[in-house]
């Protein structure tokens, strides 16, 4: 059974995520599907753009389906979930390196291997009810799929916020940090829709850019996170992972949300991800950062964090993982170093 439906319409190619039950996560069979069409319309003359959509309101893609990584690792724990990773990764290197416009229209959740595959296309359009986070840390992972080149489109401390907790925030929040395009309200997605579909084949991201601005609201838009800026300065811009949590637990009621997660979830994601915004180079594009979280997942997957945040998050859902360490007071910077000393790995293949 095929989890994607593809067509074309006028100078589009429509790709629509439709696996509503688990939320669009992304399997191996639909990452294939969405490679096999974006080849196919690569070179093709008569498409001239491409739109990712999902079949339902109530998600966009909440990500990967580590549950089907989870279970490469224990068929051949010397393999590991590689697969898995290089198949997802390639087609993330694909969407941000395509040689057509390819536009995202996102309603409701939008996580993790979501937001990547939404963010790294030229145009993000959300509607008003989205929901998004990257939320890797509470299943011993890390803001990936070039999470460390897009959400540095944002205020940093925003982006460490995000990437470090697992905060989830609105299209309000989204939109005024820089992290979406465009607002447009999802009853008017069809109308857009029809407009970007029949572009001239050869239209650019100007006039793409053109018919979304005439469909953008107007309307005020809640961004609660936006206000609590001052404070999240002064707790994520601290100078270590230890003293961002610190800090946040010493910052009272507005800050117990954030203190909360930077306790609970998994210590070294929580270190790598800040260690990797703070130390590690920006990468100069979105196809460094995904080449380099490639290598940085093949050592995280080899952890026992990562199977124990999915037992713990997504099968058993007892939601009391045993991470190793079991606090960011014994995360070093040797360790964290570590992670990124890449000697001998095998790149992502091309």
């Amino acid at each position: 059974m095929s989890y994607i439906i593809a067509n074309r319409f006028g100078s589009a190619g429509h790709i629509v995520l439709d696996r509503p039950k688990a939320l669009n996560a992304l399997n191996i069979e639909m990452v294939n599907d969405i490679k096999s069409h974006l080849l196919t319309w690569r070179d093709d003359p008569a498409i001239g753009r491409v739109i990712i959509s999902s079949s339902a309101s109530r998600a966009f893609c909440a990500g990967g389906d580590v549950r089907e990584a989870v279970g490469l690792i224990e068929a051949d724990p010397t393999l590991s979930a590689e697969p898995y990773f290089e198949t997802e990764y390639s087609l993330d290197l694909m969407i941000a390196t395509y040689p057509k416009p390819i536009i995202s229209l996102v309603d409701g959740v939008v996580m993790g291997g979501g937001l990547g595959l939404a963010r790294l296309s030229d145009v993000m359009i959300t509607s008003y009810d989205i929901k998004c986070a990257m939320p890797e840390t509470a299943i011993g992972l890390f803001p990936d799929v070039g999470a460390s080149h897009f959400l540095r489109r944002m205020p940093i401390e925003a982006a460490l916020m995000m990437g470090m907790t697992g905060t989830m925030i609105g299209a309000g929040d989204a939109h005024s940090w820089g992290l979406t395009d465009y607002i447009v309200a999802a009853d008017e997605f069809e109308a857009m829709t029809e407009a970007l579909s029949h572009l001239p084949v050869d239209a650019t991201i100007l006039d793409i850019t053109t018919i979304a601005a005439s469909y953008r609201t107007k309307a005020p838009l809640d961004k609660p996170y936006n206000a609590l800026m001052p404070l999240m300065s002064d707790i994520f811009l601290e100078d270590t992972p230890q003293a961002v949590a610190a800090a946040a637990q010493s910052s009272g009621e507005a800050a117990a949300q954030w203190s909360q997660a930077l306790h609970q979830k998994c210590p070294t994601s929580i270190g790598l991800f800040w260690y990797m915004m703070q130390k590690q180079p920006a990468p100069n594009s979105a196809s460094d950062a995904i080449k380099r979280d490639f290598y940085v997942a093949c050592k995280m997957m080899r952890r026992p964090d990562f199977q124990e945040g999915v037992r713990a998050v997504l099968i058993d859902k007892d939601n009391a993982p045993q991470w190793h360490p079991k606090s960011l007071s014994e995360i070093s910077d040797e360790m964290l170093r570590d992670l990124f000393d890449f000697e001998g790995m095998s790149p992502l293949p091309a």
